[in-house]
C-alpha cells in the first residue's frame, strides 16, 4: 500500500529515562489525583491506602510479587511507588552499574545525516 503524505529529514528522538526523584513525584503525584492517597498521609498509611486498592494485603513482599495488571487508573504507577515506598527501588539498583555503548541505530543515523547534509 502507498504511503501517502509529507516526508521530510526530520528525525525526532524520544527518550523516557528519568531520575529516581522525578520518577518517585510523577508517581506519587498520580496516587494523590486519582484519590487513592491524600497529602498529609504517613509513609504506612500511604502503603496500606495503595495495597489495598491493588488488592494485597501488608503481608505481601512487594519486592518479590509478580506484577499484575489491576484494574485501576494509573495502576503501573501504583505499583511502582509501592515498590519505592517498601525499598524494592532505590538508587542502588534504579541507576544500574553496567558499561554504556553508542546505539549503533543511532550512530548510522548520525553518519548519514553527516553525509548527506555536510559536518554540522
Amino acid at each position: 500500500k502507498d504511503v501517502i503524505g509529507t516526508f521530510t529529514d526530520l528525525g525526532i528522538l524520544h527518550f523516557h529515562n528519568r531520575c529516581l526523584e522525578h520518577e518517585v513525584n510523577n508517581t506519587r503525584k498520580a496516587c494523590l489525583s486519582h484519590g487513592y492517597v491524600d497529602e498529609g498521609d504517613s509513609k504506612d498509611l500511604v502503603i496500606e491506602k495503595l495495597l489495598k486498592s491493588i488488592r494485597l494485603d501488608n503481608t505481601t513482599n512487594l519486592c518479590s510479587a509478580e506484577t499484575k495488571h489491576f484494574h485501576i487508573a494509573s495502576h503501573h504507577k501504583v505499583r511502582w511507588y509501592l515498590n519505592y515506598l517498601e525499598g524494592c527501588v532505590n538508587e542502588e539498583n534504579y541507576y544500574p552499574r553496567l558499561p554504556s555503548y553508542p546505539n549503533p541505530d543511532f550512530v548510522n543515523f548520525l553518519t548519514m545525516a553527516k553525509l548527506k547534509n555536510g559536518d554540522c
